[in-house]
Formats: structure tokens, sequence, C-alpha cells
């Protein structure tokens, strides 16, 4: 039963060697390992003891993986330096294989391949997978952010309440922007509203919930790509004034607040318009889509899409205007009617 135990024990010390903390598990598991008990049995002793040589082992790999890792940053900085002409104030590692440095004049870069680590974002009714911040959480310094080639995800809350960083450069390798990207609270809204200028590469497939939420953007055009597009991506955007989607459907309250919000065009393509689309959008008076009537109007819509079917939000749309007449807004009837000559 002794064996029985102290195998259970070796085997959790083996598995929790990897966390986000790794030098610090390592160091608890040593001092674990240095307090098990001394057996009794020979053969049991054996056991233990060709256990532990394998355990030290294992250890000792990690600890070699670790210095491999930091000798590899070392050399990332070291080159970055060298070939930018500045000073690199931060630099880590925030994916499997992706390293990012913080530069002196404000740029925050990453290279490398794959998706980035997803983060804790702490908001309301998204159920986080990491009880970790970012390393970027915050950062008032951030003025531009570049994405290298190679990276194909920008995972959740990675750019959270970065409130300076105003501009990002996506690569064409990207294909998911993660929930809470690039959100910014409004505990922040005293010192900036992060992105002011956004072009979504083409290659891009899903837009999660949150992604661009309160950020300073004027204009978005969503690529024709686009299969996900989860709740609340662009809400709270009060400079938001123009947007085109190519993409064949819309999110759930997508422009929620979006109260600069003026231009919407919305595509043949699209097919599927999500719920309260447009809640307190008190500025858009019209959309222009560019199917027929009749294409329009078979458009699977969410409840309250237009915002003239719920609560009292104020909301003025009243025309979409087809490529071959438009659809108006009975204030009377509170429906949707084709215009009539």
């Amino acid at each position: 039963m002794a064996d029985i135990a102290i195998t259970t024990e070796l085997q959790e010390i083996q598995n929790n060697l990897w966390g986000t903390n790794v030098r610090e598990n390592i160091a608890l598991a040593l001092e674990k390992l240095q307090n098990l008990p001394e057996e009794p049995n020979t053969i049991q002793g054996s056991l233990k003891n060709s256990k532990l040589s394998l355990l030290k082992v294992s250890i000792q790999n990690m600890e070699n993986t670790l210095q491999s890792r930091k000798d590899q940053l070392d050399r990332i900085k070291a080159k970055l330096e060298q070939v930018s002409g500045r000073t690199i104030l931060q630099y880590g590692q925030c994916g499997d294989d992706v390293y990012y440095a913080i530069c002196d004049d404000g740029e925050a870069a990453l290279y490398g391949t794959g998706a980035t680590y997803d983060y804790r974002t702490g908001i309301i009714f998204v159920t986080d997978v990491s009880s970790e911040r970012s390393v970027f959480y915050k950062n008032i310094n951030i003025k531009k952010i570049t994405i290298s080639d190679g990276i194909t995800r920008v995972g959740n809350g990675l750019f959270e309440d970065c409130p300076n960083a105003e501009a990002v450069s996506l690569p064409s390798s990207l294909t998911e922007i993660g929930i809470g990207a690039f959100f910014i609270s409004v505990n922040t809204s005293d010192i900036g509203h992060g992105l002011q200028q956004l072009t979504i590469p083409s290659t891009v497939k899903s837009l999660e919930a949150y992604a661009f939420c309160d950020t300073a953007i004027t204009d978005v055009i969503i690529p024709f790509n686009v299969t996900t597009w989860e709740s609340y991506v662009f809400s709270e955007c009060k400079k938001l004034t123009t947007v085109r989607v190519e993409s064949s459907l819309i999110g759930g309250f997508a422009f929620t607040s979006c109260t600069a919000l003026t231009s919407l065009t919305i595509s043949a393509n699209c097919t599927k318009i999500g719920t309260c689309m447009l809640t307190y959008c008190s500025s858009l008076t019209e959309i222009t889509y560019e199917g027929t009537k009749a294409q329009w109007d078979a458009i699977e819509k969410g409840t309250n899409w237009d915002s003239r079917h719920g609560a009292d939000h104020e909301d003025v749309l009243s025309k979409i205007i087809c490529s071959d007449g438009n659809w108006i807004f009975n204030e009377e009837t509170k429906t949707w009617e084709e215009e009539t000559a």
C-alpha cells in the first residue's frame, strides 16, 4: 500500500510540473521528492529510487528546455535591436511559438507562427479559459501593434485595455480574432480608447465576442470569408461611422451603441442578421443592400434586428435601399413594406 501511495504521489508531481510558473512548479516538485517517505522494503525502495531517477531526469530536461527558450528569446531580442536600431524595453513569449517585443518607440511587435495564448478577459457573461491576464494588459505605453505573417490567431484578451494602441497591422496568415482581443473597458476612457485604424485581412474567418468593443475605430470592412461572428464585436464603438459587410452573416448586437454610425452597406452575400444588430444606433437612418428587394426579404433576421420592435431605443432606421427599389418602415403598423412610387 505504501508503494501505491508513493506511485500516486510521484504521478501527481509529474502531472503538475508544467503550469503558469514552470520554474516555481519545478522547485515545488523537487521539494516534494525530498520529502517522500523511506521504504522499509528493499524491492519497494528500489522501485521508488528508479522512479525518482526517471523523474529527476524529466525535471532536468524541463530546466534545459526553459533555458533554451530563454536563450532563444535573448537572441531574438539582440537581433531585433540590431535590425531596427531601437531599444527593446520588454520581450518574452505569448504563444507556443509566438514571441513579442515592446520597443522604446511604443511599438509592440509579435513574431512566430500559430496562435497566441488565450488570456482572461474579465468580461461579464464570458467564460474565460485562462486565469492569467495578458502580458500586454493595461499597457499605456503601447502605441502601435505589428503582428507578423505566420501568426494565425490573436488570442482572447491579448491587447485588452491598451488605450493608446491606435493602430494595428494584421497579417494575411490571420484566421481568428479572439474574445475581447482589442477590447477597451470604461476604466480607461479618460486615457484613450485604443484602435483608431483597423483593416481586417481577407483571410479572417472568425470574429469572437467583444473583439473590438469600445475601440475608437472610424470605419471597417468585414471580409467575405468571415463565417463566425459572435456577439458585441463592434459594440460601443462611439466613433464608428462607416461599415461595409461582405460576409454571409452579421452577429448579434454587432453595432450596439455605435451612436455615430451613419453608413452601413451590406453585400448580397449576406444571408443572416443577428439579434439586436443595431440597438442604440441613433444616427443610422438607412441601410444600403447590394441585392434585390426579394433577396433582402429572404435574409434570416434575428429578433429586433432593426431595433424597431423592442424597447424604445430612439433608433431612426427607416429605409433599406436595394438594387431594384426600397423597403420602408411604416411607423403606424411597425412593419417593413415595399416602397411604392
